[in-house]
């Protein structure tokens, strides 16, 4: 959200009295401009039971708080922490040997919680890693990372994260790490020790759902949205008022004037793609799809900064009357349409890749791979999992669950349970990106790869 959108909003619950002449004359202006604004408005009409609380005549800047905090969850404020790549793969680099960290996931969507609480759940957690507690952990130190994450949900520390669907939690007082982040779709509960944070469900999470920008554009008007995990954030309408009607003036030419009202249309279109170059550089995106009538969208597109240019993906129709529920639902089919054509496209590059060298299949070849830091794109078959043994010195993995001796230093192996998911923490490191593969491409994966497959750098 813009700041002049900000600024209106709290504007917005104020009392006339308290703004002045050219505040209430910006609020007006504003809203002839901006259908985000005049549904906020809609919003603060239809909440008479909010109005109450507040008190019209007793607008006092506590109650304007509750007001403003009611409003926005209704408009659908965001309440979750936007996880990018660098902050994942910190996450996965770091390494605690002597100390152990403790990962929690947690699912605290409102259905779940009126299940369980979630400090019972949290409780149940603890208790289970405390009694599974073996001798190769330092019981004092994990003691003092299980009682920090106890003492948070005791303390009533997590009525402020309870904002989104999921929840992930690092704690290693050893060496410092807290880390705390709300997350947009629910996880499932579970608590894991080890000598590095768990971070492979917020692995999986980054690659499923890829933030998508929406731009709604016609002649006259122009719409920024934002699609995520499901949810639908739309920034401001423009309206530009000055294009003129399609139609003949007196004293021009029928090409003169046409040629008029295009240069308009045209200032119009670089507007909009100024103002999406501002939002989509504040609220970054992968993927965007230009909406409107395809004549439009084809000209707009023309207008886009090369780095949005780049990321076009669809051009679909749409009415600039279209409500947020049309959009979010056009963002939806589009999101699964684009997901499926990708994971084609790639198994396809890898099956072509591999006559040059330039790819490799089986998780035996993937895991040699990935130790010689050669892996630009992991593909994975969703499910997946397979047995196999970890060097705790140098990090080697290996699909032979028996191994005792690390090939490359000596060290003894550890056996791991499923040495895929460990694949997957290795990529983030390295790879350029990490497509788990759904659908039908899963099952061409699994009958032609094994599962499992990569792109080389070389």
């Amino acid at each position: 959200m813009n700041p002049l959108c900000k600024q209106v909003r709290a504007w917005l619950v104020m009392e006339p009295s308290e703004l002045t002449d050219a505040q209430q004359q910006q609020i007006t202006a504003h809203l002839t401009t901006c259908a985000a604004c005049r549904r906020y408005l809609n919003e603060l009409r239809q909440i008479p039971a909010a109005l109450a609380a507040a008190g019209r005549k007793r607008h006092n800047q506590e109650a304007r708080q509750r007001l403003l905090e009611r409003l926005e969850a209704v408009e659908g404020v965001r309440h979750y922490d936007l996880l990018s790549p660098e902050v994942i793969r910190w996450l996965a680099s770091l390494r605690s040997p002597d100390a152990p960290v403790v990962s929690l996931y947690l699912d605290i969507s409102p259905r779940r919680v009126n299940e369980a609480p979630v400090h019972v759940r949290v409780r149940r957690l603890i208790d289970e890693a405390r009694q599974q507690m073996g001798n190769e952990v330092d019981a004092r130190l994990l003691e003092q990372a299980l009682a920090s994450v106890e003492h948070f949900f005791q303390g009533g520390g997590d009525e402020g994260a309870r904002m989104g669907q999921g929840l992930a939690l690092f704690s290693a007082p050893a060496i410092d790490l807290w880390r705390l982040y709300r997350l947009p779709v629910p996880v499932r509960d579970r608590l894991v020790i080890g000598d590095r944070p768990e971070v492979r469900p917020l692995v999986r999470l980054a690659e499923e759902f890829e933030p998508m920008g929406i731009i709604f554009v016609d002649r006259v008007h122009g719409r920024l949205f934002r699609f995520f995990m499901g949810e639908i954030e739309e920034w401001a309408e423009q309206r530009s008022t000055d294009v003129p009607g399609w139609h003949k003036q007196g004293g021009w030419s029928q090409a003169r004037y046409q040629r008029h009202i295009e240069a308009h249309i045209e200032q119009h279109f670089k507007r909009v793609a100024e103002d999406a170059r501002a939002f989509f550089s504040e609220n970054p995106i992968t993927r965007l799809v230009l909406a409107g009538h395809p004549e439009n969208t084809k000209w707009f597109e023309r207008f886009l900064p090369p780095e949005l240019h780049q990321k076009v993906v669809a051009h679909e129709p749409l009415e600039h009357t279209a409500s947020l529920h049309d959009v979010l639902e056009l963002a939806k089919n589009v999101e699964q349409e684009v997901e499926r054509q990708v994971e084609a496209e790639r198994l396809e590059s890898l099956f072509n890749a591999l006559p040059q060298g330039k790819g490799v299949t089986g998780l035996g070849n993937t895991l040699r791979a990935l130790a010689e830091q050669r892996v630009r794109l992991l593909l994975v078959a969703e499910g997946v999992q397979a047995p196999g043994a970890e060097c705790p010195n140098c990090g080697w993995l290996t699909d032979e669950a028996s191994a005792e001796a690390c090939a490359l230093c000596g060290a003894t192996m550890v056996r791991a349970d499923d040495v895929v998911e460990l694949a997957i923490e290795r990529a983030v490191q390295q790879a350029d990106d990490i497509d788990v593969i759904r659908g039908e491409g899963r099952d061409r994966l699994v009958r032609e790869a094994r599962g499992i497959g990569a792109l080389l750098r070389y």
